[in-house]
């Protein structure tokens, strides 16, 4: 089982998982990347820390999110090991890796990296309900922030993500050196 970012959204994670467990063939694994907690990655971070300068600028505060609040608690061992071990996986192993990713892909401009962020993900969570023109300057602030991190094929910032791997506890428990 290979999820890139899709088990981060699970409404019951437990149950999910067990669910993946029953559909793995035997021998099979599964392997996940998660993102770290936002406050280890420039890639989820950056827009939030703008906004917020930003915004008390204008006199408006924004409260975001807790770091691993969300999808962003799978980034940490100590809360996906126990919902795995749960949900029937064993041998689980937590990788966490340092990147460096383009917002919205190559070729991306800066107006549509901040666009996209406005869409999905915590920048429209603390966004939502804001003033329209506190907004527009959030907007104008985080477009100059992504031009100064253009480097010719689009807007790169530094990312915190894990792979997460596991077992079947089946798997252990029928593997044998004699088969």
């Amino acid at each position: 089982m290979i999820s890139r970012f899709g088990t981060i959204f699970f409404d019951d994670p437990v149950a999910a998982f067990a669910n993946l467990r029953r559909t793995t063939r035997p021998g099979g694994r599964l392997a996940v990347a998660v993102w770290q907690p936002r406050d280890a990655s420039e890639f989820q971070t950056l827009a939030v820390d703008v906004a917020v300068r930003v915004a008390a600028q204008h006199g408006y505060e924004l409260s975001p999110d807790p770091p691993d609040a969300g999808p962003f608690a799978y980034g940490l061992p100590e809360y996906v090991t126990p919902l795995l071990e749960q949900a029937g996986w064993v041998d689980v192993e937590f990788e966490p890796h340092d990147l460096e990713l383009h917002v919205g892909g190559a070729g991306t401009t800066s107006e549509e990296a901040v666009e996209m962020g406005r869409g999905f993900g915590p920048l429209a969570r603390l966004l939502e309900g804001t003033p329209p023109e506190i907004v527009d300057a959030v907007t104008a602030a985080l477009v100059d922030e992504m031009e100064a991190h253009w480097d010719g094929t689009g807007v790169a910032l530094g990312a915190a993500i894990a792979t997460i791997t596991a077992r079947p506890a089946e798997a252990r428990k029928n593997s044998s050196p004699h088969r």
